[in-house]
């Protein structure tokens, strides 16, 4: 008769308790690693989403400034003010020169 093999193998309950515990740790931290990438990468695509944004409305109120018509040159310098300190504002745009000037 040939013994099967959970006679050939007997392995006790505490290395299996110890293999099942490795096994949660390890399910554990793959979680949280895939967690942080997903927020990394949610936060660059919220960065890059507002960098668009707020060049977009740049562009816009430099158009309106550049206008023929007093109303738009003052509306589109109050927009460059408002996105000179607005949340959406990138390093860049954080220099608006004053109004006249060139550069």
């Amino acid at each position: 008769m040939i013994p099967s093999i959970e006679h050939s193998f007997h392995i006790g309950p505490l290395p299996v308790r110890a293999a099942g515990f490795v096994a949660v740790v390890v399910t554990i931290r793959i979680n949280t690693a895939a967690l942080r990438q997903s927020a990394k990468a949610r936060e660059q695509k919220t960065g890059a989403d507002n960098r668009t944004q707020c060049w977009t409305r740049y562009i816009w109120a430099e158009d309106l400034r550049m206008s023929n018509s007093a109303r738009h040159r003052i509306l589109g310098w109050s927009h460059l003010n408002i996105l000179s300190v607005g949340a959406l504002t990138t390093d860049e745009l954080q220099r608006v020169p004053p109004e006249g000037s060139l550069f």
